[in-house]
């Protein structure tokens, strides 16, 4: 799904996202495996972030600084692609996660060589995170200490 701060109020097709279609409705390895699912209930993204080979997160910059979806794909997902975006950036100060990869803004070449190179790892095993540091608990007791007076 296009992000919502990239649509344009004119109705045209985001630059990036017109790309990465092209690029999937013409090269014959990608035509039958890349979806673009569109909109989804919770479950139902839940369902197929499980399901998936590879979710890919081509993020740019887009003046975010966090991102939800990523933030379930790497919990969920066995191998995740992302972008050098800020968003994913400050996600991975906070929790190391085995099943992921990086690849610089808009370059196609190097997200389709880092595919490769991710299906011919072994499928790592959930969870794909350590967040021995970072977690709900560690982030409740911040919140606790900042209400003490």
């Amino acid at each position: 799904r296009q992000h919502p701060q990239t649509i344009k109020s004119d109705g045209t097709v985001d630059r990036y996202l017109k790309q990465l279609i092209r690029i999937v409705s013409t090269e014959e390895s990608l035509k039958n495996r890349v979806l673009f699912l569109g909109e989804l209930s919770d479950q139902d993204f839940l369902d197929v972030a499980t399901d998936v080979d590879v979710a890919w997160l081509p993020y740019y910059e887009n003046g975010q600084d966090g991102s939800g979806i990523a933030s379930l794909c790497v919990d969920l997902c066995p191998r995740v692609l992302c972008s050098t975006s800020f968003a994913f950036d400050e996600l991975f100060k906070l929790v190391s996660y085995n099943n992921v990869m990086r690849f610089d803004i808009g370059n196609t070449i190097e997200i389709a060589k880092k595919t490769q190179m991710i299906l011919s790892k072994d499928t790592p095993v959930a969870p794909y995170g350590n967040d021995k540091i970072y977690n709900i608990k560690s982030q409740a007791n911040v919140y606790v200490k900042d209400l003490v007076f």
